[in-house]
Formats: C-alpha cells, structure tokens, sequence
C-alpha cells in the first residue's frame, strides 16, 4: 500500500480553528475501504476514515488538538487487510501562531538619542514568556531582547 498526505502547506496556523488533510491510499488492489488513520508526532490520534473509490480521504482537523507551535510531524499508518499490506507515511510539518507586542515608547526619540522602550508580548493564549525580539530601527537591527515570565 502506498500512502499520501496532503496540506496546503507545511506550516499549519494554531490561529485558525481547524484544517484540511487530505489523504490517498493506493495499491494493485485500489485503496478504496481501507482504515486509515492520521496521527502526531507523538502518535496521538487526529483523526480515522475509509478512502472513497478513488482511495482519497479528506480529514478536517481541530487545531487545538494539534499541541503547541513549533515542528511536528503528521502521519498517516493503515493496519491493511487480508489482500492489502500495512503502510505508513509521514511529513514534517510547523505549527504557528501569531503573537503581538503592545510596546511602549516616546513617540519621538532624536537621532543618535537612547530610548527606552518598554512592552508586553502575547498570544490569544496569554503572555509569552522568555521570548526573543528583534528591535529594528530603518531597517537596521539594534538589539534583542527576552520577554520576562510575564511576557513583559
């Protein structure tokens, strides 16, 4: 049996509520009924289904059942039948999610003057803690620096 996966990209968006997996199993006896199931890279279960006639599978997947942002894998295993064998494919994938920084700062700082700059940095799950940020002044990077466990 061959097996296929198929995202619209490798990164996946934490941002969005879920998304579409497309699978395709194949073999000399077509991939029609066979069980297939899409796992982690932990190998926690994301979803079960049977291909169509053509062997195509589309899984929808919640994105909070995906774990946290950062690399991952996805992997798609059929146990096979009595005429078909076991098979297992697996792709890499990133899981994203958008941060924002309220920052604070003078609104006007005069050239070659210091700043302070002061800011917080979150998610829609809360504070980010001990993050980097680049601080970037005409394109020029300045410094970095790491968030507190308060995302401050």
């Amino acid at each position: 049996v061959r097996l296929r996966l198929a995202l619209d990209g490798n990164a996946l968006s934490l941002d969005v509520p879920s998304h579409r997996v497309g699978a395709r199993a194949e073999s000399s006896a077509g991939g029609a009924g066979l069980g297939l199931e899409l796992l982690d890279e932990l190998g926690r279960s994301l979803g079960v289904g049977t291909p169509d006639a053509d062997g195509h599978l589309a899984l929808e997947v919640r994105s909070d059942a995906l774990g946290g942002p950062g690399a991952g894998r996805l992997a798609l295993r059929t146990d096979g039948d009595t005429t078909r064998a076991p098979g297992r494919t697996e792709i890499p994938i990133v899981r994203t999610r958008a941060s924002t920084i309220d920052l604070d700062a003078p609104e006007r700082v005069a050239v070659g003057a210091s700043a302070r700059l002061g800011g917080r940095r979150h998610d829609v799950s809360g504070p980010l803690p001990e993050r980097a940020s680049g601080i970037f002044a005409n394109g020029e990077h300045r410094g970095s620096v790491l968030t507190r466990a308060d995302g401050n």
